[in-house]
């Protein structure tokens, strides 16, 4: 977000920017100049990690380390792909403050320049000593030399002490592809599979320049006639996306491993990142006001279906994305000049029956029919929730009429705190005093959509699976029974 701030704001003729940049290591106010001599710099980073022999960057557990703005698109990038890849022990990460200071950019710290406190973000721990209190003192120590623009996300090397990489598009890709022998999630499939590759380049091109690069050329428009030029033309480009997702779930068709539904690419978490910040954000801020995302059936839907994975849910911050961009962009321009955070809501209002899901299951086709609801969906509930019996109804009994007999130590319940009928036999559990005769795993309290109930032991109250070599989903137990029901609390003896 910041170097590209940068491009547009060296052509506004009112102002200078004020968002801080190096020239040859030495720490200036405003952008980094773009035209004369110091140009010819190394004004980037752009390292890979890679397994190759010859990387200076193998894949190493404990090793890298993200600095990510959780208001900036670019950044969260990064850290969707760090959640949906499962390698949130393998990379750490720090949470700068939102707000950018006018003197210092990009700081370490979780109080802000305007008094409010922000408890997620952190102080720097990416290995430097003495510890930075700044973003730029990262680039300082990767390149004393650095010329250019103080931008998130960073992927820093704690063992080289260096910036690898500061691009968010090729840092997403490393963390597709480079780090499966250590993450923690090998259910997540390649989301830049080869023979898609050019597609999705194409794609993301395309909506580079006219949606997320868009809503910024909208909001630092120099002119009447300039800024409704380009709001019509955002709007155009958002129509023929919300066009494309009609009648198919995600940006692109994608059955990795011959899998039922569909899965998502790299296209498809870019786009997130943009709309998730539309109407709280670029809606009000920067005129982008012919529509709210919300008004877009199809991309409102594509947005509520990516944003109910927990992976993808644990990495949005609804006020620090507002607070973030309403404080800073005075420190580019008087868009907000009183530093009023408008009361918007988050962006989900749902107003029907969510249908997504259905959009591309190969056993109907996955074409939505006039009155919007799928091929397919009234087989599986009849317009009404309906819960299955559990296919599993063996019981234990002290009479030895079972092969199941009551025996401390023997069973094991798993339990989802999110399900109202796995807090029945919780409560019972607790009320009989058996903790110590069963014991008890807590999955994720949310389901996935694809792939159902989820062990995510770095949530609070949730822990790992302990008896059958740390499971990731429920389903896998029932797999071992060749059962195809995913419902917890099952009972394990």
């Amino acid at each position: 977000m910041a170097r590209f701030l940068a491009s547009l704001l060296t052509h506004r003729k009112q102002a200078h920017s004020r968002m801080v940049h190096l020239i040859r290591g030495v720490l200036h106010a405003g952008n980094a100049p773009r035209t004369d001599s110091f140009q010819q710099s190394v004004t980037d980073f752009r390292s890979r990690v890679s397994s190759n022999e010859s990387s200076q960057f193998k894949p190493e557990s404990g090793r890298y380390h993200l600095v990510v703005a959780l208001p900036c698109p670019f950044a969260h990038r990064a850290l969707i792909m760090r959640s949906l890849k499962g390698l949130q022990d393998a990379i750490t990460v720090d949470y700068v403050t939102p707000e950018l200071t006018l003197e210092h950019g990009w700081v370490f710290s979780p109080t802000s320049k305007s008094g409010i406190d922000y408890p997620s973000c952190t102080r720097e721990r990416s290995g430097l000593e003495p510890k930075a209190e700044c973003l730029y003192q990262l680039y300082q120590k990767g390149n004393p030399e650095f010329t250019g623009t103080i931008s998130v996300p960073v992927l820093w090397d704690k063992k080289e002490q260096t910036v690898v990489n500061n691009d968010s598009g090729q840092i997403m890709e490393m963390l597709n592809s480079e780090f499966d022998e250590i993450s923690q999630d090998s259910s997540c499939p390649d989301l830049f599979p080869k023979e898609l590759q050019a597609e999705i380049t194409e794609l993301n091109d395309y909506m580079a320049d006219n949606i997320t690069v868009g809503v910024y050329k909208c909001g630092f428009a120099q002119s009447q006639e300039q800024y409704e030029t380009l709001c019509k033309k955002l709007f155009d480009d958002l129509d023929k996306l919300e066009k494309r997702l009609d009648g198919q779930r995600y940006l692109i068709p994608y059955y990795p491993g011959g899998r039922a539904t569909p899965c998502p690419t790299l296209a498809d978490y870019r786009l997130f990142t943009t709309l998730i910040r539309f109407d709280i954000a670029y809606y009000l801020l920067f005129k982008t006001n012919l529509r709210h995302i919300r008004d877009y059936p199809n991309l409102q839907g594509f947005l509520e279906d990516l944003y109910s994975d927990p992976a993808i849910a644990s990495t949005v911050d609804f006020a620090q994305i507002k607070n973030g961009y309403w404080m800073s962009m005075n420190l580019h321009s008087p868009l907000n000049p009183k530093d009023r955070i408008p009361l918007n809501s988050e962006p989900f209002l749902p107003k029907g029956p969510f249908q997504r899901r259905m959009l591309g299951l190969a056993e109907h086709g996955g074409k939505p029919a006039a009155d919007g609801t799928v091929k397919g969906a009234e087989e599986k509930s009849k317009g009404a929730f309906v819960r299955k019996e559990s296919q599993h109804r063996n019981w234990i009994k002290a009479d030895g009429s079972t092969t199941f007999t009551p025996e401390a130590g023997r069973y094991h319940l798993y339990i989802a705190n999110g399900c109202p009928w796995c807090h029945r036999t919780a409560l019972a559990r607790a009320l009989l005093g058996m903790q110590d005769s069963v014991s008890m795993d807590v999955l994720f309290y949310s389901r996935d959509p694809d792939r159902g109930w989820q062990f995510k032991p770095e949530a609070p109250g949730c822990t790992p699976d302990t008896v059958n070599g740390g499971m990731r989903f429920i389903r896998e137990l029932y797999e071992k029974e060749n059962s195809a029901e995913k419902t917890v609390s099952p009972a394990q003896a």
